[in-house]
């Protein structure tokens, strides 16, 4: 497999990891999120490596390095997407986590605005012996 093929294959597992990624933001899978943004994470250098790769060897072979630049902007172009609707996707959840939250908070004041109403007063901690 030549270097070219090994650097498209990097940003191929990039890709289903940013579609794993996006099903599980919709699905609330907060751990699963984190694996995935790991592994994009330690694909970077592999990226950085094989792109290196492939321009060496297909400058020494006397191959244009455009046309591998034309592939690889595609799959970028892809990618950018897909981690665009991703953001846009957590974005959403964040919201909807947000609102919830404030719901949450509003009834907990409510709870204590009633425990304050109708329990009964707390006795005096201190007597007098005199």
């Amino acid at each position: 497999m030549d270097a070219k093929q090994e650097l498209l294959e990097v940003y191929d597992f990039w890709l289903a990891s940013s579609e794993r990624e996006g099903e599980a933001i919709r699905a609330g899978d907060w751990p699963v999120v984190a694996r995935c943004q790991e592994v994009k994470r330690q694909l970077q250098p592999k990226i950085i490596r094989h792109t290196k790769t492939a321009q060496q060897e297909w400058t020494q072979a006397g191959r244009d390095w455009a046309e591998v630049q034309r592939d690889v902007r595609a799959v970028v172009a892809l990618l950018m997407d897909l981690e665009a609707r991703n953001g846009e996707l957590l974005a959403c959840q964040r919201r909807g986590a947000e609102t919830k939250m404030a719901g949450l908070e509003g009834a907990h004041r409510t709870l204590q605005r009633v425990h304050r109403s109708y329990a009964p007063a707390q006795p005096a901690a201190w007597h007098s012996y005199s």
